[in-house]
C-alpha cells in the first residue's frame, strides 16, 4: 500500500492462487473446458450441467413433462408420492412460455406441508421459440435418484415414455388384507 491509501495489485500473488491472470490476459487457461483463446467469458457462455434442448416449443414440452412426471413420479405407483409435493408453474405461449417444475418435499410437521425445494426443470424458449431449453437441477435428491429424474425429463422431452425413477425406486406394495375367515353359521333343521 502507497502513502496515498491507492492499492497496488500483486499480479504474482493473483497468477499464483489460480489461473485468473491466464483468463484476463490470455482469454482462458489450462484445464478450462469450453474456454479457449479469445473467448468472452461470461455467464451465458458457460455451459450448464444437466441442459438439453427439445425441439417443440416450451409449452407443447412443458404440458408433456408435467402430465408424464404427474403420472410417474407421483401417481399411484409413484415413488415420490408420499414424500414430495409436485409445483409447476408455466406462463403464457404468447409471453414465451417460460415454465418451471420443482419437486418439494413434504413436511407435515408445518400446517402447509411444502418443505424446500428438491429438484427443479426449468423450461425456457430456444431457436426463436420453435425449440425449448431444458435446465434440470439437483439440489437435495440422491444422485440415483436425481439421474432417474433426468433420463426421465430427457426421454419425455423427445416424446418418449418409460418411468425410470420406478426403476431405480420401486413402488411399494400396497398392504394386502389378511382373509376374512367366516364364522361358522348353525344350520336350522
Amino acid at each position: 500500500m502507497h502513502a496515498t491509501g491507492n492499492i497496488r495489485p500483486n499480479f504474482l500473488s493473483i497468477a499464483a492462487s489460480g489461473c485468473l491472470l491466464a483468463v484476463i490476459v490470455l482469454g482462458g487457461c489450462a484445464g478450462s473446458a469450453g474456454i479457449g483463446v479469445g473467448s468472452a467469458l461470461t455467464a451465458g457462455s458457460l455451459p450448464a450441467p444437466d441442459a438439453l434442448i427439445a425441439s417443440n416449443p416450451p409449452t407443447t414440452v412443458y404440458a408433456e413433462i408435467a402430465q408424464k412426471a404427474l403420472s410417474c413420479w407421483m401417481g399411484p405407483k409413484g415413488p415420490l408420492k408420499a414424500s414430495h409435493i409436485f409445483h409447476a408453474d408455466a406462463a403464457s405461449p404468447t409471453t414465451g412460455g417460460r415454465a418451471e417444475i420443482a419437486l418439494h418435499e413434504r413436511d407435515l410437521s408445518q400446517p402447509h406441508p411444502w418443505g424446500g425445494r428438491v429438484f427443479r426443470v426449468e423450461l425456457s424458449p430456444a431457436g426463436g421459440g420453435t425449440d425449448t431449453r431444458i435446465e434440470m437441477v439437483n439440489i437435495k435428491l440422491p444422485h440415483d435418484l436425481a439421474d432417474a429424474l433426468r433420463t426421465d425429463v430427457s426421454n419425455w422431452a423427445k416424446g418418449a415414455d418409460g418411468c425410470q425413477a420406478q426403476v431405480v425406486r420401486p413402488p411399494v406394495p400396497e398392504p394386502v388384507a389378511a382373509p376374512v375367515v367366516a364364522k361358522g353359521k348353525k344350520k336350522k333343521v
